[in-house]
């Protein structure tokens, strides 16, 4: 009987050894798995319940605290809760997928979640491409880039008439650097006959301002005025009239001007060119347009040699006319008297200096100079020269009786002028 207890005892404690070799340290094996881990509800020594150990490992790897680490493709909310150490776009991926245009969810890439992968084309989920430059489509082009316009796609508007527009190339996001249209090119056409066509400096984007053809320019029978494009219909002086046109009845007609002048001089003139230009400076004076000559004749020329010979009528500035033609003007008679000034006065009972006859050629003195102050040089009461008579529309008017009736030179007489 002792014998029996004693054995049964021998066993028991057998029993219990077996036991505490596959507890060592009250830990345990959870799940077969490959990394150790504190283990809890292992039998414990001497035949007692053990204590849990810290978290067993679980199949595949353990995480923090003893949790499972995710694979590829699983939601997650930081990198160390995945296998690959990596949380994009919310699941597990394969690498950092930091790529531009690229993502590691199949709905922005089309393939599987965890694979980083270029985004679908015309995307932009990240916002990645949304400030990129003129030329690019401001999405994704599918291939992990940012797109870029196809070739011809407008990418700067025009600034104006001299700015040209720049369009994509189709291979830079950049849209070319700016341009201007070369200096020279026109920008804005004629409107009409007194419009002047603009063109483009080459300096600035904007056609140069609007400017209109003035006075000197003409448009058929009339002058541009200077305010419009427009070519006038009308006038009301001479002024507003082409060369060899005058104002008569509001509309410019073929024609010449002629005055008697408004100032008077003795003989010295400094000749014919002197004459001449005392004439020029009335008319400039009166806004006359056009060349003046003086009706005058010396030994060196005369109005048959110097005047041309217009084919056009010759009017007063009153608009009446004197002659139809340069060959009217010198075959003895006029239309009307030339005694209408610069000044636009009625000159009455005057006698200008003329030295010419009325056929236009100079008069043949006596002796010489006594038909025109020696050449229009002298002032001297001992020198004489040819007048007309103003109301004279006969042959009086350029010769006032068949001897010209000379008169003292340094006594003051106006003067015939004729536009050529």
């Amino acid at each position: 009987m002792k014998s029996n207890r004693l054995g049964l005892l021998v066993l028991l404690v057998g029993l219990g050894c077996g036991d505490d070799e596959s507890g060592t340290d009250g830990s345990g094996a959870s799940g077969g798995g490959s990394r150790t881990t504190t283990g809890t509800g292992g039998p414990g020594s001497g035949g007692g319940p053990g204590s849990g150990g810290a978290g067993g490992m679980a199949e595949g790897g353990g995480g923090a605290g003893g949790a499972p680490l995710l694979e590829l493709g699983v939601a997650c909310s930081e990198g160390s809760a995945c296998e690959s150490g990596e949380c994009v776009d919310g699941v597990c991926c394969e690498s950092a997928c930091a790529d531009l245009c690229s993502a590691c969810v199949a709905v922005q890439t089309g393939v599987a979640d965890g694979t980083c992968a270029p985004v679908s084309a015309d995307t932009d989920p990240a916002g990645e491409c949304d400030d990129a430059p003129g030329c690019a489509t401001g999405t994704c082009d599918g291939i992990g880039a940012c797109g870029i316009r196809e070739a011809e796609t407008l990418c700067r508007a025009s600034a104006g008439a001299c700015d040209t527009a720049e369009a994509c190339d189709g291979v830079n996001a950049e849209c070319p650097a700016d341009a201007l249209v070369p200096a020279g090119l026109t920008c804005r056409v004629a409107a009409s006959e007194c419009d002047i066509e603009e063109v483009c400096d080459g300096l600035l984007p904007e056609c140069p301002l609007n400017e209109v053809l003035g006075p000197g320019n003409t448009c058929g029978v009339y002058q541009c005025s200077g305010t419009s494009d427009l070519c006038p219909t009308s006038c009301s002086t001479d002024s507003a009239c082409a060369d060899d046109h005058v104002c008569r009845g509001g509309v410019c007609e073929p024609g010449r001007r002629v005055f008697i002048t408004s100032g008077a001089s003795g003989g010295n003139l400094g000749g014919l060119d002197g004459g001449d230009l005392f004439c020029q400076t009335l008319a400039n004076a009166a806004s006359l347009e056009g060349t003046y000559r003086m009706w005058l004749s010396d030994a060196t020329g005369s109005p048959s040699t110097r005047f041309n010979q217009s084919s056009v009528p010759y009017y007063r500035l009153d608009g009446v006319m004197v002659a139809s033609s340069y060959a009217d003007l010198v075959d003895g008679s006029l239309s009307a008297p030339i005694n209408v000034s610069d000044a636009g006065a009625t000159v009455s009972s005057n006698v200008p200096f003329t030295g010419t006859l009325t056929d236009g050629t100079a008069f043949a003195p006596a002796f010489p100079g006594s038909s025109n102050c020696s050449g229009w040089t002298s002032a001297s009461s001992a020198q004489y020269a040819m007048a007309g008579q103003s109301e004279g529309a006969d042959g009086t008017w350029t010769q006032s009786s068949n001897s010209g009736a000379p008169r003292q030179c340094n006594v003051l007489h106006r003067f015939y002028c004729f536009e050529q």
